[in-house]
């Protein structure tokens, strides 16, 4: 039995402490063979006449022999209290001697417990993390009628047998009840905490604006669906961890059928109160919206999905998160490539982040070396991947193909959509974030040199800052196209697929490439647009005849982006067959395969 509830009782002097200081002087009383031992933290200072009634019996938690080899249930009450850490209310010898658990619940313990509870995040969360564990248990006690109607209220369909005693009634009774409960418990085989597969999904979701974000989100759908397909119960549990929480107000969305998400920052305690997790999936991208996972990979290895290889950018973005860059860039700049390699680039007054990205240094094995596997999107991202990492991380790197097939529903939309609403122009679109490394200016110049008569109009879908969509402005006013051109920013959903249903040609550029994939160009291939990339990895790798790849490095890249628009162009019978094969290679990389690839990759297929 867990005592952590009377820690410095002269100062505790409230009705949970008082409760369990009678409690147990009645189990010693009347069932001295009930309790082989009572448990308490170390440095935790009883009353002396608690330490007489309780005797030989009173040991410290964490010593050795402090849980005799025949025990076999813990009890506790200190899971609902704030003020006891999760290591002492539920400790992990529990799982590792499969015992039986009995929670006891105080009704002042419930106060803050109710779904009307308010207070921070951090609040919410340390609630969800310890209701969770009285999920877990075995046999719940509770300490009046009315803590059992608030239990019945918060943990619902998932609550464990309760057994109802009085409050200081009758304590004779009580230790009747408890005693029923221990009896039961202990007359059980040993269980068995390892049930079904229990996996975390630790990623950025919606609405936090980041393509990764939604990917995921999809993912999960897709992921839910795989371990349902074909059973009542389903074989495994996906939980989804939200990362970036504390960067974005507001709580996250979630596929249906996902409650509200832990929080990355915590992981470690939900995966105590969910009796451990046999696989965490951690998804990363070159964003601060991943500083949780990048510092909880640290602690707990897992399996991450890497969006991009190069992390520079996220290493740089977390260096303000406690334990997320151990010694900053040039710890991981020694971690990576060595104390030597890391000298040459961390002089004494600072490092400079270009000089890495000059070097052609990823900082990919400072992550690595914390995964049990390593998923990239692309065999390109692989090549990219094992060229930066020691020799012996190479086989923990895979590929996991990038799912890019839109959702049924949005294919209905966009075809009802170009069906009814035809521009009267042609319409070149770029869509996804716009930035300088997508070569924005390269292609208002090429839509500019195209010839004046070809009523070309030229749109930018996708967020922008207003520096850049300035300069384009300018830009598309001095080349004599600035009534042609249309900068949204960032839109909805449905006026996103708006924009895919009238664009006549995409055009999807990158000035170099990290091992991303793009969401982007997955959007425009499954929607039928014809498509011109840049050919440089991922997008270098789509089977020919899937979209136009031209070369847009070094000299001439204007005068090419522009012949190959023209040519499209002008040729609708080409842009019929870009279409249909586009739209058949998406619709054979869909979420459901990306799925089951990821399921087989964790063994749980």
């Amino acid at each position: 039995m867990d005592l952590s509830v009377l820690s410095d009782l002269g100062d505790r002097a409230d009705g949970i402490s008082r409760w369990a200081r009678e409690l147990v002087t009645a189990l010693e009383r009347d069932r001295p063979d009930l309790i082989c031992s009572y448990l308490i933290p170390a440095g935790c200072q009883l009353s002396p006449d608690t330490v007489e009634i309780l005797g030989s019996k009173l040991a410290v938690t964490s010593t050795h022999g402090a849980v005799p080899g025949g025990a076999r249930v813990f009890h506790t009450m200190s899971v609902l209290d704030p003020t006891v850490p999760l290591a002492h209310a539920w400790p992990s010898f529990v799982e590792r001697l499969g015992l039986g658990v009995a929670v006891t619940v105080h009704e002042l313990q419930m106060a803050d417990t109710t779904p009307a509870a308010r207070g921070s995040r951090h609040d919410r969360q340390r609630r969800r993390v310890r209701c969770g564990l009285l999920r877990n248990a075995d046999a719940l006690i509770a300490s009046s009628p009315t803590t059992y109607l608030v239990l019945s209220e918060t943990l619902g369909d998932e609550m464990p047998e309760v057994t109802v005693v009085e409050d200081a009634t009758d304590w004779k009774e009580t230790v009747e009840r408890c005693s029923d409960v221990f009896e039961e418990l202990a007359s059980r085989a040993a269980r068995p905490w390892r049930l079904r597969p229990r996996v975390a999904f630790v990623s950025p979701f919606p609405p936090i604006a980041s393509g990764v974000a939604g990917y995921s989100s999809r993912l999960v759908s897709a992921l839910d669906a795989q371990v349902r397909f074909g059973t009542n119960e389903p074989a495994a549990q996906i939980d989804c961890v939200a990362d970036g929480l504390d960067r974005v107000p507001g709580a996250a969305v979630l596929p249906p059928g996902h409650e509200e998400p832990f929080d990355a920052r915590w992981l470690a305690q939900a995966e105590r109160s969910v009796g451990g997790y046999d696989e965490v999936v951690y998804v990363l991208g070159n964003s601060e919206f991943h500083s949780g996972a990048l510092q909880a990979l640290r602690c707990r290895p897992g399996t991450v999905i890497a969006h991009d290889v190069r992390m520079t950018g996220l290493l740089r973005l977390s260096l303000e998160r406690s334990g997320a860059v151990p010694g900053g860039l040039r710890g991981a700049l020694e971690r990576a490539y060595g104390v030597e390699a890391a000298e040459s680039l961390a002089p004494p007054d600072g490092i400079d982040v270009s000089q890495i990205d000059a070097a052609g240094l990823l900082l990919l094995g400072d992550v690595v070396g914390h995964a049990e596997r390593l998923l990239v999107s692309s065999e390109s991202a692989r090549a990219l991947a094992i060229a930066d990492v020691k020799p012996e991380y190479g086989a923990r790197i895979g590929v996991l193909r990038f799912a890019m097939a839109l959702d049924p529903e949005e294919l209905e939309v966009i075809e009802l959509a170009r069906t009814r609403d035809r521009p009267q122009n042609l319409l070149v679109v770029a869509f996804g974030i716009v930035d300088p490394s997508k070569l924005p200016q390269l292609l208002v110049s090429a839509v500019a040199q195209i010839r004046p008569d070809a009523h070309v109009d030229l749109a930018f879908v996708g967020p922008v800052s207003s520096a850049l969509a300035d300069e384009l402005n300018l830009l598309g006013a001095e080349l004599g196209i600035g009534q042609q051109l249309e900068i949204t920013g960032h839109l909805e959903r449905l006026d996103y697929l708006g924009y895919l249903a009238r664009a006549t040609v995409a055009v999807q550029l990158r000035a170099g490439y990290s091992g991303e994939a793009s969401a982007a160009v997955g959007d425009c291939l499954a929607a039928g647009v014809p498509t011109i990339v840049s050919d440089i990895g991922w997008m270098g790798d789509l089977p020919e005849g899937t979209a136009v790849k031209i070369d847009t490095a070094g000299g001439g890249a204007m005068d090419r982006l522009a012949e190959a628009l023209l040519a499209l162009l002008d040729d609708p019978d080409r842009r019929s067959a870009l279409s249909a094969k586009a739209a058949s290679y998406a619709a054979g990389n869909t979420f459901a395969k990306t799925a089951a690839a990821l399921l087989e990759a964790l063994g749980l297929s």
